[in-house]
């Protein structure tokens, strides 16, 4: 299929790229808090490096969300955030796009603000670093491809979702993630060859995995393979709660469905359906 068809589809929809990867914010940032609470156990640690650490956890877990402080910390997080996260939060300038925890004591909050500030490249050479010390922390792994996506340094994050997936095999989120970097890693940003395979292997092993079923979707769309594209996108509608985000994949499921000689989703249909997903999401 044309690059340019696959670019338009994806700018087309992604206010449902953004819904999708929004919702792995919550697990990136726990992600980030369960490897700095892991460093600080290291006995090893002087009195710099725990300070250190203790700074970096204080970042990420204390903002102030109704003052919008929280740009002191921002690129530190952006190590730990997916990067469509953070595109949307320098687009639409919302500090809020991030999902952050409010500051539990006054005393937290300022001891942020003090703590000084680190760059981004700061940030993801300390975890260079502590990566090179132990190249088989899969939770680093994971959060230094993360960093380097949203640097688009696509080719260090496949190498380094490719040692994620070898330290902790048959993972959905990593195949899914790892898909879609090698993927941006290409030329033609196309999902079809290795990618396909790894994000086949993620849906079997979570069906239920909103990104991988949206990104197979793409696949099974650039073959031009209709049945399948319907199939698998009418899934992931009837999961979406979010009725913007749904709406768009409402757009692009008529579309193909039209293709198939299928009648549309009706808006009757549409609403039930997102009234049925929020409650399942309850």
């Amino acid at each position: 299929m044309n690059i340019n068809l696959i670019l338009i589809l994806i700018a087309t929809f992604g206010l449902l790229l953004f819904w999708l990867f929004y919702r792995q914010a919550n697990s990136t940032q726990k992600l980030a808090q369960k490897y700095l609470l892991e460093k600080l156990k290291d006995k090893n640690l002087d009195a710099e490096q725990r300070q250190k650490l203790e700074q970096d956890l204080s970042r990420i877990l204390i903002a102030d969300n109704s003052n919008g402080n929280s740009l002191a910390i921002i690129a530190v997080v952006a190590v730990f955030t997916i990067p469509f996260s953070l595109y949307f939060y320098h687009q639409l300038g919302n500090p809020k796009a991030i999902d952050y925890v409010a500051p539990k004591t006054q005393q937290q909050a300022v001891a942020a603000q003090q703590a000084p500030q680190m760059s981004m490249q700061e940030a993801i050479k300390q975890l260079e670093q502590r990566l090179a010390q132990n190249p088989n922390d899969v939770d680093g792994q994971m959060l230094y491809a993360r960093s380097q996506i949203s640097l688009k340094n696509y080719k260090k994050a496949v190498t380094a979702y490719r040692k994620a997936n070898e330290l902790a095999p048959n993972e959905s989120v990593i195949l899914t993630e790892l898909a879609e970097a090698i993927a941006l890693a290409s030329n033609n940003r196309s999902f079809l060859g290795e990618p396909e395979g790894l994000l086949a292997k993620a849906v079997e092993l979570k069906p239920n995995n909103q990104k991988a079923l949206w990104l197979l979707g793409m696949t099974y769309y650039e073959h031009q393979d209709w049945q399948k594209t319907n199939a698998i996108w009418s899934k992931l509608y009837g999961m979406i709660g979010d009725a913007a985000a749904k709406k768009q994949l409402a757009q692009q499921l008529n579309d193909i469905r039209a293709k198939l000689g299928l009648p549309a989703i009706s808006d009757t249909e549409q609403q039930d359906k997102t009234e049925n997903s929020l409650v399942t999401d309850k």
